[in-house]
């Protein structure tokens, strides 16, 4: 193997630092990139195992991060960078024209294939999309709601370079710094990426900046999709799947395993105590190298896990199986609700109203414990279905479960809760999981959803709630592919926080000043707080 480091200058002068890995022998080669502003260093190993099956890679630091000049601008930048190093790898004599490029896009560096894509169409032929993302406000938010845990954090690691350590923080005590602009100071680590975005919590400008959505209808090429159960960017990545493989004619492949964010290519098989087993871990990276041949050296296709007359694999997390379909949501299933009754849960409509309480205190939130999070051991943050039932004693959330199932049943597809309550605040939050309660009363989250009450119609329109009406909320709660066996009960936990995975909601738009607020949820004929599951058949 080669390696070659140029400075590869754009139209306004600035030069990205650029690294591109050859086979030994000379000739030309289809086209593999990378584009990062996590340092093309820690793609190294990545890139030596692309250029072993024939590959020429690029992996470039993008602006202003690492060796690259110029000032970061995340996603925005991209939109002339990405294209005008397209065209510069045009022109190079390691280049195969009739082969084509790809684009290896793992988070942030699938944005930027979206790009690639949508822009130099004649030389991009093939996508990897890895947890990734077309709009940044809605990986950045749910509900309305700030992803506090991982964008504080990720926007120190992005202004400075090399990334600093975030180790021997005292980070509860970072995410609870008021007003909230100021945590990344309080981090030690102050940014303007961090103050611009805290300059209102509504979808504003700052975030349209980073939104590349209009840029899908203008691509048509092979995607394969993956991600995790367990992954804080799973619903964006559903997301990109769905539109493409509505609109695009060319083939898109889905696979999404019990895996985090950061965990896809090389993670355990174990997460909060569960192991999945070897089945869990079926070779993604051999899977990637098979995409890449298949599109840009005429490869024939690998059939193993997915194929294109089922082109969508998900891992089944309490069975631990894989399900193949044609589509997603798959295909054979019943759409089904579950309500909300008197601490229970139940196929049937109640047939009597009524009401649950409790208070929410920002001051002393429900803390997260697993789930769809970011890895960020410093904070405590670990990913997986980690078991809720110690949070069960508190007294300031609700807790409902069915009858235990007596065979096993598996739900597929997308997972949301239409929930009726009321707040003696003008805001406030609800916080929703489903749960597979063990026979030992042991709680293990399946996923959950988040819906801030201010921003329950627009993300970017504030509707403050009238104090004592009861509203309709809707709740998207992502997506799960579980099987709940034998003795197993459904469970339903609610609440006000899951602090920090989400910021607090202060009850108040007036004031950085936190407030006590009382919530009802309500249940039965009128007010039927529910859950919509899609049942396997």
């Amino acid at each position: 193997m080669v390696r070659r480091s140029f400075r590869v200058r754009m139209s306004d002068g600035i030069e990205l630092a650029t690294d591109v890995y050859l086979p030994s022998a000379e000739g030309r080669y289809p086209v593999l990139l990378m584009m990062t502003p996590y340092g093309k260093g820690n793609l190294q190993v990545l890139a030596d195992i692309l250029v072993q099956s024939g590959y020429a890679v690029l992996v470039q630091d993008v602006r202003g991060r690492y060796d690259s000049a110029g000032e970061y601008h995340p996603i925005k930048q991209e939109q002339s960078d990405a294209p005008e190093t397209i065209d510069w790898v045009s022109g190079q004599p390691w280049y195969d024209p009739d082969c084509g490029m790809g684009v290896v896009g793992i988070s942030y560096l699938s944005t930027v294939g979206l790009i690639c894509a949508a822009k130099r169409p004649g030389h991009i032929r093939v996508l990897l999309n890895i947890g990734g993302f077309a709009d940044t406000y809605r990986i950045s938010h749910r509900g309305g709601a700030l992803v506090l845990h991982h964008m504080l954090p990720w926007s120190i690691i992005t202004s400075y370079s090399p990334q600093p350590s975030l180790q021997d923080i005292d980070w509860d005590g970072v995410y609870r710094t008021l007003p909230l602009c100021e945590a990344a100071g309080a981090a030690g680590f102050d940014n303007q990426l961090w103050r611009g975005w805290m300059e209102s919590d509504l979808r504003h400008d700052r975030w349209q900046q980073h939104d590349v959505s209009d840029l899908l209808d203008d691509i048509d090429v092979p995607i394969l999709h993956i991600s995790g159960w367990y992954d804080l960017c799973l619903g964006e990545t559903l997301a990109l799947y769905r539109h493409f493989a509505e609109r695009a004619c060319s083939p898109q492949h889905l696979i999404i395993g019990p895996w985090s964010h950061n965990g896809v290519l090389s993670g355990p098989e174990e997460l909060s105590g569960v192991n999945f087993g070897p089945e869990s871990r079926p070779g993604v990276p051999k899977r990637i190298i098979s995409w890449f041949d298949r599109w840009l050296k005429g490869a024939e296709p690998s059939a193993d896990l997915t194929c294109d007359q089922k082109p969508v694999a998900v891992f089944i997390t309490g069975e631990n199986r894989w399900l193949s379909d044609r589509s997603w949501p798959v295909s054979d299933v019943q759409q089904k609700e579950i309500y909300l009754a008197d601490g229970s849960l139940s196929w049937d409509m109640p047939p009597v109203g009524g009401c649950g309480s409790y208070t929410y205190d920002p001051q002393n939130p429900p803390p997260t414990r697993g789930g769809a999070v970011w890895e960020f051991p410093a904070a405590e943050l670990n990913p997986g279905p980690a078991d809720q039932s110690e949070l069960h004693d508190r007294d300031d959330l609700l807790v409902f479960a069915s009858d235990p199932v007596s065979e096993p049943m598996t739900i597929a597809g997308p997972v949301s809760c239409e929930l009726f309550a009321c707040t003696d605040a003008e805001t406030t939050d609800f916080v929703v999981k489903l749960l597979d309660i063990h026979p030992d009363g042991t709680a293990r989250l399946i996923c959950d959803g988040i819906v801030r009450g201010h921003l329950r119609e627009d993300p970017s329109i504030s509707t403050p709630l009238k104090p004592g009406q009861v509203h309709r909320f809707c709740i998207d709660m992502w997506s799960a592919g579980h099987t709940f066996n034998c003795g197993h009960r459904l469970g339903v936990e609610i609440s006000g926080s899951s602090f920090p995975k989400w910021d607090r909601n202060l009850n108040s738009l007036s004031a950085d000043r936190p407030t006590k607020a009382r919530q009802k949820v309500y249940w039965g004929p009128g007010e039927a707080s529910r859950l919509h599951l899609r049942v396997v058949k």
